[in-house]
């Protein structure tokens, strides 16, 4: 019977990362005893499910503000947990049976049944606005709730989308994946993060604040396909605030700032300035950054960071790149001497980052023949999830 196990690594300044570990940044990954899966990692707080099924958080107590090592939440007990979000002090919980609760953390014994038959949501916006996506007898209906109330509003999505596949939220946009591998696109657009070919300073993510706020004329988001991968299929999607990354036929994608390295693709203005990449980069890795040089990379996951990206091929193999400074790339920062693939910024030292996908050797799996089946970008780190060879 095969074993699971999680790494992690990067800020654990109130021991978001790595509880057991006293050091204010964990610079490589460090095994998470008890632990069997990533279920979402903010700022502050990390929650997981523990090898005995129970959804535990660990980090700083939004109730206490206290480090706490992982604690449980009763009210999920037994819950088969598709996703989960952190907004306001509150959980909310989709199963995979397409049920929403939401739980208190001032009252982890009690849960709250909102919504029936969801097929996926997602957090967007700096106020935390919720967008479900719940089938009915009518089709596909898109709703959303905000701050403290659980009361649902209405939004018309145009154009309609039906099949959805995944919905992943930022702070600055939204991002929709349907289930014939097309990506749609909206919010904020200042960066290049939607991926449409140019960059709009004027756009925000107020769209989703006039929904938060119920404006009926507003209750409504207009998508637009991306149309560089149109028609690729693609497979998986990540985003933060700053940038996209999507895997289409194997092959990984990413747009949005590329400033510290996070889209792993180095491109520089004439005058020496990171880009904004405002349509979807093939991302090619060095030969030398692989076992086999010259070999292709199929690539099957990828997740989004603050400020870095981690990725996933069909080999195993994990791919990091973007700044380092608080450990989130799984590498220790560079010596007196330069360090091949760091750019040093100016100041603190101990600022640096990769421009290109490098690969984060394995010498720190306890288990040589464990095999990375999944990675997940927190904000500033990253975990890495790994299954063990059976005996």
């Amino acid at each position: 019977m095969s074993h699971v196990q999680v790494y992690a690594c990067g800020l654990n300044s109130v021991g978001q990362t790595a509880w057991t570990s006293p050091a204010f940044k964990v610079w490589k990954p460090v095994l998470l005893e008890g632990i069997r899966r990533i279920l979402y990692a903010s700022w502050l707080l990390t929650f997981g499910l523990s090898v005995d099924n129970q959804v535990v958080y660990w980090g700083q107590d939004p109730v206490t503000n206290e480090s706490v090592a992982p604690t449980p939440i009763a009210a999920l007990a037994g819950k088969a947990v598709k996703t989960l979000f952190h907004v306001h002090e509150r959980v909310l919980c989709l199963t995979v049976q397409g049920d929403v609760f939401l739980v208190k953390l001032s009252d982890k014994d009690t849960s709250t049944h909102l919504f029936r038959r969801c097929q996926d949501m997602a957090v967007v916006g700096n106020i935390g606005l919720v967008i479900l996506c719940l089938s009915t007898e009518q089709g596909i209906q898109w709703m959303t709730f905000a701050n403290a109330s659980t009361t649902l509003y209405p939004v018309q999505i145009y154009p309609p989308l039906h099949d959805i596949a995944t919905v992943v939220g930022s702070p600055s946009h939204l991002v929709v994946l349907t289930k014939q591998g097309d990506l749609y696109t909206c919010g904020s657009n200042r960066l290049g993060q939607l991926g449409r070919g140019e960059v709009d300073f004027k756009s925000s993510d107020q769209v989703f604040t006039r929904i938060a706020a119920h404006d009926s004329t507003m209750g409504q988001l207009e998508l637009q396909v991306v149309e560089t991968l149109q028609s690729l299929g693609a497979t998986c999607v990540s985003s933060s605030a700053f940038h996209t990354a999507a895997i289409a036929q194997g092959d990984l994608y990413t747009w949005g700032w590329s400033d510290k390295g996070r889209c792993g693709v180095h491109i520089m203005d004439v005058d020496g300035e990171k880009r904004n990449l405002a349509l979807p980069q093939l991302v090619n890795i060095e030969p030398n950054s692989t076992d086999a040089t010259g070999e292709d990379i199929e690539f099957l996951q990828v997740s989004c960071g603050e400020a870095h990206t981690i990725a996933l091929d069909a080999q195993g193999r994990v791919f990091v790149c973007g700044w380092g400074k608080y450990g989130q790339l799984g590498r220790a920062p560079p010596s007196d001497q330069p360090t091949p693939g760091y750019l040093e910024l100016p100041r603190p030292p101990d600022e640096f980052y990769l421009p290109i996908f490098e690969p984060l050797e394995p010498a720190w799996i306890s288990n040589g023949k464990a095999k990375v089946r999944v990675v997940y970008a927190g904000v500033w780190n990253s975990f890495i999830e790994v299954e063990l060879a059976p005996h």
